[in-house]
């Protein structure tokens, strides 16, 4: 019996994921989640940022899954998974500019001499 393609397995993990089956939907989380999770690992050194920006894509396609079109299922997480990346960066990024400023700014102690 001959095993069904990657590329027709993904084709009906879609079509299921459309119709809002929920298996389907499993069926992709566990086909792909590790996969994602190193990604994102990879790049932050942050397990808990990475594990929220992996789970924030997943619920994402569940939310818009009537209207997304996704020809490659490998491709669109896998980018998905790269922008929230670039966004979390650029997040901690501003995070640290505004502490460095912060850090920079002395408040005068009040005088108690009066």
């Amino acid at each position: 019996m001959l095993k069904p393609s990657a590329d027709y397995i993904e084709k009906e993990l879609l079509k299921g994921l459309s119709a809002g089956d929920k298996k389907a939907f499993a069926g992709i989380y566990h086909q792909y989640w590790e996969l994602l999770l190193g990604m994102a690992y990879n790049r932050l050194k942050n397990l808990q940022a990475a594990e929220d920006i992996v789970h924030d894509v997943f619920a994402g396609i569940w939310i818009n899954r009537h209207k997304q079109e996704i020809q490659s299922l490998r491709n669109y997480l896998a980018s998905a998974v790269k922008d929230r990346i670039l966004k979390e960066i650029r997040k901690t990024a501003l995070a640290r500019n505004y502490q460095k400023e912060l850090s920079g700014i002395y408040v005068s102690e009040p005088d108690t001499d009066a």
